[in-house]
């Protein structure tokens, strides 16, 4: 029998509240137990459709008001890409369209709408493996649908390279934002070592047709190995007025994997200011961050942790939990203590700002984060009042 997969819809609301100190780099002083925002929860089901299975999900709104939904499904060795779309600001969501499919790792979907257009991209790690499982050659790789995501084709290449080139090491999960020059800009995770992984970065002018040569953004020193990845992007303005971005990634700063910031302020093309989002209690993990930001008000990074599961459950017994910064103050930023928005077995959240003060987060519940054939039965509509 499949398993039940949960995409989740985490709605931030109202006013953000004052939030503790933030913490240095390398501080894994424990935050208080007491969650200031876990008093303001409350869950509502909403009906997704049942019989949907998959994983990895993540949501964009698009220009006529729907939003659509990428996720996962993985029976077997084939992969497959799919779309579920909502007409009714995630109420609910129903099948839509298949982006691709294939049976080598085909994973990590990433939506986005081109601006002044109808086109969008779907992003996504799209590898070749050998019949025993050995990874052959690596790509990012991105399809295009001019009918609302319905219909979709192959358009570009963001990178891709040999396994034999890389000494097999690989990259992964892309994310895409609008640059401030009218580029696209496709960020994604690329091994350097074993235990040593950044974030890179391709530009498009053209709708995502070609791509830049690849260039490291070097988030971390080069004289550090840090397994940086899962990155995602918010814009914010400084409270000095100076526009900026805030990445937020999972790192192994502290051997396990803990939730650390970064901000630029040259529109993505470099990052300083490096700080903690959230570091866990020694040998357990917070990973795969999100961020969005409500609507000027602050910002909201979700993540999975297993803190509060047996030790050596990790990533399995995650849980989905939300921390919530009041904003940049001269490149600085606090933020409060987690808020859980799902329960054990949680996975690989993604975030989105649905306006109105809101936003809404997917991820899988009660499923395997290798892909096992997972049942979707609903939307959780979960309400952090702040």
């Amino acid at each position: 029998m499949a398993r039940s997969l949960l995409l989740g819809a985490v709605l931030l609301l109202s006013q953000l509240p004052l939030m503790v100190q933030g913490r240095a780099i390398g501080d894994r002083s424990a935050l208080a137990k007491r969650d200031i925002l876990q008093e303001h929860i409350s869950v509502t089901n909403l009906q997704v459709n049942a019989g949907t299975s998959g994983t990895y999900p993540r949501v964009t709104t698009i220009g006529d008001g729907s939003l659509l939904m990428a996720y996962t499904e993985i029976t077997g060795s084939e992969h497959v890409l799919h779309v579920l779309r909502s007409t009714d600001r995630g109420q609910s969501f129903t099948p839509y369209g298949e982006i691709a499919r294939g049976s080598g790792d085909v994973d990590n979907p990433f939506l986005h709408q081109v601006p002044g257009s109808n086109r969008i991209l779907a992003a996504f790690r799209n590898h070749d493996r050998s019949d025993d499982g050995t990874y052959t050659y690596f790509r990012i790789s991105v399809c295009a649908s001019d009918n609302g995501g319905k219909d979709w084709q192959f358009l570009s290449q963001a990178d891709e390279f040999s396994a034999q080139s890389s000494h097999g090491l690989g990259d992964w999960e892309p994310f895409i934002r609008d640059g401030a020059d009218g580029r696209l800009q496709l960020t994604y995770s690329k091994e350097l070592a074993a235990d040593n992984q950044e974030t890179f970065r391709v530009l498009s002018g053209d709708g995502g047709a070609t791509w830049s040569s690849p260039v490291n953004l070097q988030i971390h020193s080069p004289s550090e190995h840090l397994r940086d990845g899962m990155q995602g992007i918010a814009s914010i303005r400084d409270s000095d007025g100076r526009e900026a971005l805030v990445i937020v990634l999972e790192t192994t700063r502290h051997g396990t994997f803990s939730v650390e910031y970064a901000v630029s302020y040259d529109d993505g093309a470099s990052y300083g200011n490096r700080g903690v989002v959230y570091s866990p209690a020694e040998g357990r993990n917070a990973g795969a961050p999100q961020i969005a930001n409500v609507e000027g008000k602050g910002l909201v990074t979700v993540f999975m942790t297993d803190e509060e599961s047996a030790a050596g459950q990790w990533p399995n017994a995650a849980k989905i939990k939300a921390s919530v910064s009041p904003g940049l103050n001269g490149g600085q930023m606090t933020w409060g203590p987690p808020a859980e928005v799902r329960g054990e077995n949680s996975h690989w959240s993604g975030a989105l700002d649905i306006g109105g003060g809101q936003v809404m987060v997917v991820y899988e519940y009660n499923g395997s984060p290798r892909g096992v054939d997972l049942e979707l039965v609903v939307v959780a509509c979960v309400c952090l009042v702040l």
